[in-house]
Order: structure tokens, then C-alpha cells, then sequence
């Protein structure tokens, strides 16, 4: 017994040891504490302005000079006083001086230049406030550029637009603006703001990611969702034009989850209000709501990462090619996963468990990845507003590598760009990559630049690109570009391997010209038509009819395979894996017309992507964002949390790039209180912008159109037709309206086009919106402005408007050849005007 007793003694022995040994080997703490550690903390001030007794607009600073046309992010309203009031948060720092500029939106004209004498300090903050001068006119909008000196830095600068208004609607849209985002989070409230709904059924019922006035009741009160604040709302002046005004909250909420664990949201919510007689008119309210990952067992299991609530249910990820490690982006966070032993690595993030630290916690940045390898490591971008660490305060790009042997991210490079994140964002994330040569390319703007990371030489490899004259494949290793830069009329294509630096050029044969079209995978894909068969019509839209696609598989020696068939010619493509569909037409007595599609397959193609984007439905959160693994975690060990033990910054001066931008003649649309999109054609932004409730901006920050409340009739009166008898119909239709605009037309003569005619103006821009809209139209006559068209096969000035607040019944129309002005109803003129391809022009 007593044999027997020992026995057991020692097997409970020999079990409790192995189990604490297994508990050693598969149990690893973080290896660091916080992100913030291993960064540095935020160290710059923040300023914030005082508009109707309320903190908004609050404004993060730079250290670097940034293009003022571009910096729109907030509008500071200007009572009649003329003062500007404003807080600076000065965590810490003495501020030793207080200077400001007051510049044209464009930044050419410099309006005031002033050092301040007098400020208050208070506890960690500093109030001031700027009188502004008699130069200032009311309504028009400026750029105030706001300068701090403190004891660790000089000059730092916080932009914000100002504008010199009366608007008396100004304290009742913010008085609004607080009341419906608190009642979203009330429920008894909430009923008071179910009347500014306008429910539609066919929308999503089902997602509390993104919300807005046509959504249920229900998701509007978040749901089963039991939501708190974290941080108070912080609001921004988006726009005030006409009656309108545009404003955004944004703070962080939490809520348990399924397990009674708290889950923390950032929100953003935008309104456009109108004030009417005796209430409120809500003509767009959205919320945006993302919940922020934390890496944790009930988030993270065997096949798949729960991502939770998702504004717009997507997400940036990749996956190494052996399918071991699925490294994503969420909410300016990178991770990776390593599938193979169920670890989940935080690989870089400005923000903190602080949610309160606003500077830490600024979302003008995002994350790209670049690469991972069978190892783990990394390849990753960082762009826009570099919120802590060696670059605060400085806007641009950063490339980093994160070597998950060492648990290190290293900053390969730093370029610096004075366009905002907005901007930079159109670009920045298209082309980014480092060779085993340690070349790097980058893509900033329209050009693609090539850094010599040992001796910081940089070189211009290609300028003027925009879409459909370059493609770069998937991986970011191949990039082809038309060399003249033009679209439509290419006599020859450059292609480049990043990853050896080799290159060669496709040319076209004589009398054609070559476009090209995509990747599948590393083979590249162009066409060629013939020069006489490419066709442009009034409206600017071109039609290239492609005789031959062709499939270049590999380098510049390699094989090509063709598509061409008799009488058949390819005017688009669409690429769906390493399918390709092909938009086809035929020619019949000299003319192009439609016959049916086709699809060009490429041989086998796999993304050998080990997981995919997905949705599920849960009681509590409605639709969550989830990244399923193709395969299960067959993985012992419990999820593991890591952090990289170093974040390492680039050493010397930030490389600015050198080359010139070819960035003029771009639109830029804002809408639902953010950059929506840059265009090329006037007519493209217009359209978005009307569709949006949006406005209109060119590439000096000159406002360009807007949709907003204009008068139910508008008409420009004693029109007096301009040009002398030998002019042609088309030069005296231009040179009336530049007379009528009040520029001199002596510059325009004969055999010019409408577009050369108008933009002799000195004082205005041409503004060619042909292949756009009518209804774009009453914008430009209500503010005096006439519109050059083409109606019944000759051009006309449209000279005004008489309708309704939703419509317009019928347009004035000038007949340059009589001068005589008709009336013609909307859908007569409309017609006529598509019939003759619907021109537009104006000056603005």
C-alpha cells in the first residue's frame, strides 16, 4: 500500500511538472508595455477657436510649410467684431511667441503678417485673440495661418479658413449639431429626433458601422448596443455657404461586448443644416462608427479575427505567400498574425490606450502595406500627419520595415510633401516599394520617383501620370507608363521592373498609337489602335478603338500573346482575377457601333491570399467585419499578444523631393465634411459634387461651384452681343461673355477654340465643363455668370433661370446671331443640349 501510495505521489508529481512546463514553453508576456514607450510622447500644442461661446475647430501644428490651397479642414466664422478668438492647449510647453499671417486661399496674397504682444495664460492653456483689419471683406473666405514659438521649437503653424460673416443661423446649427449627437446616445431623446428621419426600407437595417437619416430608429439609437462617451465631442466647421452649414463631431464611445468587456468606438458624425422659419432642416446627417481592435481570445479564434463594427465593412490586408502570417490595418493600427503560432503582433500605431490625447489619437494619417514574406517581416508606409516621434508635425511619407526575427520596425526613409492628408492620400498608397539594391520608389502627387537610400539622390523617373496613362501591378513591382504623357495619343509605353531596375520601351508602329490597359499578375497587358480611327467629340470624350490587345508575359524578351480579330475593336477592359473582359465594337460604313462583349482568359492565376474579408451578424453589434483564415489554426498555444521592442527613425534631414508637379487643372470635390475625390474633368466633379451635396474646388483652392440654395429666378439683363461683322458666330458667343464677365477680348481672334477664347481672360478661369449637366448651370447664373453651350447646332448664352426651390421650368437663351433672348423650357433645352453633346463652358 504504502509501495503503492508512493507511486502515485510521484506520477501527480511528474504530471504537475510537465503541465508547468508546457505553461512555461507556450506562455509569453508582451514583450514591451506601450506603444507610446517605444515612440515618444505627442510634445506639440494644439490650438482650438472660440465660435459662439464653444471650443471648436480644434487644429493639430505643423513644423513644416504646408500648400494653404489645400488646407480646408475647418472653417472659423468671424463675428462682426472682426476678432478672432483662440485657446492654445499647451501640454506642457511655454510658449514664448504668438504670430499669425492672413493669406488668399491660393497663399499668393499676403494679407497681414503680425506678431501678437498680448496673451493670457491660464493653467495649461493660453488664450489670444487677433483683431482683424479693415482688409478683410465680409463674406470672402482667407487662410489664417496661426504661428507658436515655444522653448523646445520655433514656428510651429496651425491652419485654419476664416470667413467674416453675419450669419445669424450660425449658433442655432451648433446648438442643433449637440443636441441631435447626444440624443443618439439617450434613448428617451432620442425619440425627439425620429421627426429628421426619412426611412427607407430597401437601406441596411442591419449595421450600426454607418448610419443616416434613411436609416431605422433602432440603428440610429445604436441598437442593443449600451454606448458611453470617452471623450467629448470635439467640433469642426466644415462650410457656410448661402444658408447652409456643414459640421462634424468626433469622440470615442465604449460598450461591453458578449463577454462583459468593454469595446471602444471612434465615431464621426456629419450634418449639412439649413435653419428654416421655425425649424431645423436636416438635409444629410451620417455617422461613422469603427470599432478599435484590441487583439484578445474573444476577438481572435482558430479561424477567423472578429473586427467588429465597420463603417464601411473593408479593410487593408495582405498575406505571405506561404500563408503563414495575414498582416491588416484597422483604425491606423498595423498587426500581423502569425497563423502558425496563434500570435497577434501590434506592429505600429501613433495612438494609445489614452483615448482622451487628442494629438496621439489624430486620424489624419493612414497605413499601407507593402509586403510580407514567408518570415514575417514587413514592408509598410505611413502618409499624411506624423501625430509623435521624430517627424511630429512634419506631413509626408514614411517607409518602414519591421523584422520580426529582431521584433524591430526600422524607418527606412522619410519623404516630406506640404499637400494634406487628403490630397496625399489620392497617391501616396499607389506605389511604394524598396529593391535588394536599396533603390526605393515612391509615387508622390502625379510623379514616381526613384531614392538611392545610401546616398539620398533622388531622381524624377516619371511625371504627369494620372489615370489611364500608367498601371502598376498588385504587387508594386512593375510599373508602366505612356512617355508623353498623354492618354490617348502614346507613341510608346516605358516598363519598368522595381525589383531589378531593368526597364524597356514598347513602341508603337508607325501611324499607331498604344495604351496601357493593367496587370494580371506580373503580365502586362496594352492595346494598340490605329491614329485615324481615334476619335475625341465636342464634349471632350474620346473613343480609342483598339485593333490588337496585347499580353506581355514577362520582361522585355519574353513571349506576348494577342487578341485581335477581324473588324473587331476593343474600346475597354475589365480585369477579374486573370480574366479579362473586353468591351467591344465594329466598324459598319466608316462608323463604330456596339457588338457583343468577349473575355480574353490568361492562363492560371491564384492570389494565394490565406484569408478574406467577411461579414457576420451578432444580436448585439448588427454587421461585424471579420478576416476568415482559409485554414484552421491548428496552433496549441492560447493567442499571444506582442509589441516590437524598438521603433527606430531614419537618421539626417527629411528628403524633400525635387521635379516639377503637373498637378494644375485638377478639381477637387469636398462632400460629407471631408475630400471626396480628384478629378480631371471639370464635368466628372460637378456631377459627384451634385450628387454628394457637395462643392467644388480647383487646384489654387479657388471655389468653383457649390450645390446650394440659389434664388427661384435668376436672369443677367441688357445683354449687348460683342465682336466685330467678321467674326464668326462662335467668337462673338465669347466674346460677349467675357465682356458681360468684364475682361478685355481683344486677345480673342479667329480660329480660336471656345476654351483658348476664354482663358484670354486676366482676371477669371476658364471653366470647361462640357459632358456635364443642366442643372449644373443655375450655380453660375445666379451669381451673374453666363454659360456658353451649343443648342439647334450653334452656340448660345445661357443668360438665366425661373423655377422653383426643387426645379428649374425654363432657361434664357441668347442668340448670338439675332440677339435676340428666348424662352425654352428645361426639357426641350436639355434635349437639344445632349443632342449637340452637351457643351458648357464659363469663366469663374
Amino acid at each position: 500500500m504504502k509501495a503503492l501510495l508512493t507511486k502515485l505521489i510521484v506520477l501527480l508529481a511528474v504530471f504537475l511538472l510537465v503541465i508547468a512546463g508546457y505553461m512555461i514553453i507556450t506562455y509569453e508576456k508582451p514583450e514591451t508595455p506601450e506603444a507610446s514607450v517605444i515612440m515618444g510622447e505627442a510634445t506639440l500644442p494644439v490650438v482650438n477657436f472660440k465660435v459662439c461661446s464653444r471650443a471648436v475647430n480644434y487644429v493639430h501644428g505643423y513644423t513644416m510649410d504646408m500648400n494653404v490651397s489645400f488646407m480646408r479642414d475647418c472653417l472659423t466664422v468671424v463675428g462682426d467684431s472682426g476678432i478672432v478668438d483662440f485657446t492654445i492647449q499647451r501640454y506642457g510647453n511655454n510658449i514664448v511667441g504668438i504670430a499669425y499671417e492672413i493669406r488668399s486661399l491660393d497663399g499668393e496674397r499676403l494679407i497681414e503678417d503680425e506678431e501678437l504682444e498680448d496673451w493670457t495664460v491660464t493653467d495649461n492653456e493660453v488664450n489670444a485673440k487677433i483683431k482683424l483689419s479693415s482688409l478683410i471683406k465680409s463674406g470672402e473666405e482667407y487662410m489664417l495661418i496661426i504661428k507658436l514659438s515655444t522653448e523646445r521649437e520655433t514656428n510651429i503653424r496651425y491652419y485654419s479658413r476664416i470667413i467674416k460673416s453675419t450669419e445669424n443661423d450660425l449658433e442655432k446649427h451648433m446648438d442643433f449639431v449637440e443636441f441631435f449627437s447626444a440624443a443618439t446616445l439617450d434613448d428617451e431623446t432620442a425619440q425627439q429626433i425620429n421627426k429628421y428621419r426619412e426611412y427607407d426600407a430597401t437601406v441596411n437595417q442591419n449595421n450600426l458601422g454607418y448610419v443616416d437619416i434613411y436609416c431605422s430608429q433602432d440603428q440610429l439609437a445604436w441598437g442593443n448596443l449600451q454606448v458611453e462617451q470617452v471623450t467629448k465631442p470635439v467640433m469642426t466647421i466644415k462650410e457656410m455657404y448661402s444658408v447652409f452649414g456643414e459640421y462634424t463631431m468626433e469622440y470615442v464611445v465604449r460598450a461591453t461586448n458578449d463577454y462583459d468587456t468593454y469595446q471602444y468606438y471612434n465615431v464621426t458624425e456629419y450634418f449639412r443644416l439649413r435653419q428654416g422659419i421655425s425649424e431645423m432642416y436636416v438635409y444629410s446627417y451620417e455617422r461613422a462608427v469603427n470599432q478599435i481592435f484590441d487583439a484578445n481570445s474573444q476577438n481572435i479564434s482558430t479561424t477567423r479575427i472578429n473586427l467588429g463594427i465597420d463603417s464601411d465593412l473593408s479593410i487593408e490586408y495582405l498575406t505571405s505567400a506561404n500563408g503563414s502570417y495575414v498582416s491588416f490595418v484597422k483604425e491606423n493600427a498595423l498587426w500581423c498574425m502569425n497563423l502558425k503560432n496563434n500570435k497577434a503582433i501590434s506592429v505600429f500605431t501613433f495612438t494609445t490606450d489614452n483615448f482622451t490625447e487628442v494629438r496621439e489619437n489624430n486620424r489624419n494619417h493612414d497605413i499601407n502595406i507593402i509586403s510580407v514574406d514567408n518570415r514575417g517581416n514587413i514592408m509598410f508606409i505611413v502618409y499624411g500627419y506624423m501625430n509623435r516621434g521624430e517627424h511630429e508635425g512634419k506631413n509626408g511619407i514614411s517607409i518602414y520595415k519591421y523584422d520580426a526575427s529582431e521584433n524591430e520596425v526600422k524607418e527606412i526613409i522619410f519623404v516630406e510633401s506640404d499637400k494634406e492628408y487628403s490630397i496625399l492620400k489620392e497617391t501616396a498608397g499607389r506605389l511604394a516599394y524598396i529593391n535588394e539594391k536599396n533603390i526605393a520608389y515612391i509615387m508622390l502627387e502625379d510623379s514616381i520617383y526613384s531614392i538611392n537610400l545610401e546616398s539620398n539622390e533622388s531622381v524624377q523617373i516619371a511625371k504627369g501620370l494620372d489615370d489611364g496613362n500608367f498601371v502598376i501591378n498588385d504587387a508594386n513591382t512593375i510599373v508602366a507608363w505612356h512617355e508623353n504623357g498623354l492618354v490617348y495619343g502614346a507613341e510608346s509605353i516605358r516598363v519598368i521592373n522595381i525589383e531589378t531596375g531593368s526597364d524597356y520601351i514598347i513602341t508603337a508602329p508607325e501611324g499607331d498609337y498604344v495604351r496601357v490597359l493593367g496587370f494580371v499578375g506580373n503580365d502586362f497587358a496594352y492595346g494598340i489602335a490605329h491614329s485615324g480611327d481615334i476619335s475625341e467629340d465636342e464634349a471632350g470624350y474620346t473613343t480609342f478603338p483598339m485593333y490588337k490587345l496585347v499580353m506581355k508575359l514577362g520582361g522585355e524578351n519574353s513571349d506576348a500573346s494577342v487578341y485581335t480579330k477581324e473588324n473587331i475593336y476593343i474600346t475597354d477592359i475589365e480585369i477579374i482575377n486573370n480574366m479579362i473582359m473586353l468591351t467591344r465594337v465594329k466598324k459598319e460604313d466608316g462608323k463604330f457601333v456596339e457588338t457583343s462583349d468577349d473575355r480574353y482568359i490568361n492562363g492560371d492565376y491564384s492570389d494565394g491570399a490565406s484569408a478574406e474579408v467577411g461579414t457576420i451578424s451578432t444580436t448585439l453589434k448588427k454587421t461585424e467585419l471579420t478576416l476568415t483564415f482559409s485554414y484552421t489554426i491548428t496552433s496549441p498555444n492560447k493567442i499571444r499578444i506582442g509589441y516590437p521592442g524598438k521603433v527606430e527613425f531614419s537618421v539626417g534631414e527629411s528628403i524633400a523631393l525635387g521635379g516639377n508637379s503637373t498637378e494644375t487643372g485638377k478639381y477637387y470635390v469636398y462632400a460629407r465634411g471631408r475630400m471626396y475625390g480628384r478629378y480631371e474633368r471639370a464635368s466628372d466633379a460637378l456631377r459627384v459634387a451634385n450628387n454628394m451635396y457637395g462643392l467644388v474646388v480647383d487646384w489654387d483652392g479657388k471655389f468653383v461651384w457649390g450645390r446650394i440654395m440659389r434664388p427661384n429666378q435668376s436672369s443677367i439683363s441688357d445683354i449687348v452681343v460683342r465682336g466685330e461683322e467678321t467674326d464668326s458666330q462662335l467668337i462673338k458667343t465669347v466674346k460677349t461673355l467675357l465682356y458681360i464677365m468684364g475682361e478685355d477680348t481683344s486677345a480673342v481672334v479667329e480660329g480660336m477654340t471656345p476654351v483658348e477664347g476664354l482663358s484670354t481672360a486676366k482676371n477669371a478661369k476658364c471653366l470647361d465643363f462640357s459632358g456635364g449637366e443642366l442643372a449644373n448651370c443655375p450655380y453660375f447664373l445666379s451669381k451673374g455668370c453666363p454659360v456658353i453651350t451649343k443648342y439647334d447646332g450653334k452656340y448660345v448664352l445661357l443668360t438665366g433661370y425661373t423655377g422653383t426651390i426643387s426645379s428649374i421650368d425654363s432657361y434664357q437663351v441668347l442668340d448670338i446671331e439675332t440677339g435676340k433672348t428666348s424662352t425654352v423650357r428645361t426639357s426641350k433645352l436639355e434635349k437639344g443640349i445632349i443632342e449637340n453633346n452637351s457643351i458648357f463652358l464659363v469663366v469663374y
